[in-house]
Order: structure tokens, then sequence, then C-alpha cells
């Protein structure tokens, strides 16, 4: 069984077909790209209305070797019910409202564009599915996520980036001796990729621009962080990485070279990045937001004394 990540977009062609786009991170394209290679039939159950910890669990990109049933039933404390579908050899959560099954037809590529959760439109190819039956709740409510910028569609995605930073923060941490935090942002308000934020203690004015190459290929496994990274902002150690106004602050004020600000055009990027070129490349953006060394004394924070130590609610009735 393949659980996607949650959030798979899916079209409806006709009354029996439809279309089941699967993301470049997903499970669901592996599973698409092994049953086409070693010529296999391939069944998909899309489930509805599941429990929210099996949605949790599914967009949380646990380990090939973990299954997301056991992640979901550690969540809800209890083990998941699972039941058999009518048309193939496929288990179902035994409490969901609906369950389509469908047959893939892994040598039908269909074009097709929908909304994204980075506010834009996407366009994929999914290989057609026919629909072979459809089961439901006696009650069924027909319950989905709405493509685009809609908050359970984000929400989904902050989850695995999670599971994406903790990746990020050993690899990039075991390679660079002199990372002191790393923060991932994605926030759709910055687009669909990606931004990195990486505290170093600054040795030297060469020392960002080697932390910023060594990120951008830090490699992922299958792919480099370059791939679904857009930015990253290198900052000093009095910058909160966790604050992007802090960060924001930190760029805006602490750089005074053309030099700090590095560009990199060629970079193969990820699909929902919808302002890649025609050969699948999009510029990817290293900025060195640290003081130089010359200027240290010059681009220091103002602190207030005692601050730390002041309680709003002393002073309040």
């Amino acid at each position: 069984m393949v659980i996607g990540d949650g959030s798979d977009r899916v079209l409806i062609v006709d009354e029996k077909h439809v279309l089941i786009n699967a993301s470049g991170l997903s499970d669901l394209r592996k599973s698409y790209d092994w049953h086409r290679e070693n010529e296999k039939k391939m069944s998909i159950a899309m489930v509805l209305g599941v429990p929210p910890w099996l949605l949790m669990a599914a967009a949380a990109k646990s380990p090939d070797d973990v299954s997301e049933l056991e992640v979901a039933g550690s969540i809800a404390g209890k083990s998941m019910q699972m039941v058999r579908c009518e048309h193939s050899d496929l288990l179902v959560p035994a409490d969901a409202e609906m369950v389509i099954e469908t047959e893939v037809d892994l040598n039908e590529m269909v074009s097709n564009t929908l909304g994204e959760f980075g506010a834009q439109y996407g366009t994929e190819t999914a290989p057609l599915s026919e629909v072979t039956a459809i089961t439901k709740r006696r009650d069924a409510m027909f319950y989905t996520l709405m493509a685009g910028r809609a908050r359970e569609h984000n929400n989904l995605g902050y989850l695995t980036t999670y599971g994406l930073q903790k990746t990020v923060e050993t690899k990039i941490k075991a390679n660079i001796a002199c990372v002191k935090d790393i923060t991932i942002h994605l926030d759709t308000r910055i687009g669909p990729l990606m931004h990195v934020v990486i505290s170093i203690a600054k040795e030297s004015d060469d020392q960002p621009e080697q932390v910023i190459n060594e990120a951008f290929n830090t490699s992922m496994g299958f792919f480099d962080l370059s791939w679904i990274a857009k930015r990253v902002i290198v900052v000093d150690e009095d910058v909160d990485t966790n604050n992007m106004d802090d960060v924001e602050w930190a760029t805006w004020t602490r750089i005074g070279r053309a030099e700090k600000i590095h560009l990199f055009p060629d970079f193969v990027t990820w699909e929902i990045d919808r302002s890649a070129l025609p050969d699948k490349t999009s510029v990817r953006v290293g900025i060195d937001a640290t003081k130089d060394m010359d200027y240290v004394d010059d681009l220091t924070k103002p602190i207030v004394p005692g601050i730390d130590d002041i309680d709003l609610k002393d002073y309040l009735d």
C-alpha cells in the first residue's frame, strides 16, 4: 500500500476517469515509476475523510522503511483498522468516509492544470485512471483539501517541511563546523520553495560564501537542497534564524558590497517552481547578511540593559 502526501491533486476527467497527480517528492511518484519500469499492473485507492492523524502521518515524510500506518497509529495511540478493497488487494482505513478505487493506465499520460499551494496554477502530466468502484458510509461526507493557498493545504505542507528541516540540519551541521543554527522557512507569501537561514560563528569574510555553496549542494538523497530551496541566507549569531523580521533586518542593514549577493542561474528545480525555464532550471539566490570583519563594531545591535528582566504584568493591574 502506498500512502500519498495527503494532498495529491486530482482532476475529474469524466464520470469514469480521473487524473491523480504526484509531486516529485511523493511516494506516489516513486510507485508510478516502479510499476512502469517493471511493467506491473497498478491500482490506486483514493480515500476521503480519514482521521487527522493519518493525514499528518502521510505528510510527515517518514523514511521508506517506516510505515505511515504505524506512524498514524502511534499518534492516535491505537492501531489503524483496515479493510480490503472490492477490486484489488489494497487495504484502506475502515472508518473512511469514501473510497474511490481506480486502475491506472501508465501508458496514457495526460496534461492537466490545477491550483497549487504556492498560489499559482501548475500544469502537470499524470496517468489516466479508470474508476472501478466507489464505496462510502451511509451518511458519508465529502471531504477535500482546496488546491491553492488554502490553510489546510499549507498546514500539511508545513509537516512535510519539518521532516526535511531535521534532515537538512543534520547534513549541513555535519559538513560545516561553524554553523550554529538553521531554520527553513516555507511560507506561500514568499513563494512555493524553501528559504534556508543559517547562522554561523564567523571567522572570515570568505566563510559565508563557502557556507552558501555547501548548503545549496547538500545531498538530500535523490536530490540536492538546491532543488527545493530558492534562497540561502547566512547571518551572524546575534540574529534569530526563526524570526524572518530579524533576518530581513540583517539582510538590509549588513550588506554594503554587491559581492555579498550570489546568483546561481543554472540549478535544476522542483516542478512546483513555475518560474523555471524550458530546461527545468531556475535562479537561486545566496545572501551574505553577516557583518564584514572590518566593520563589526559599526553593525552591532543596540542592547537595552535589563530588558529580559522586565515583565509587563508587574506594571498592569
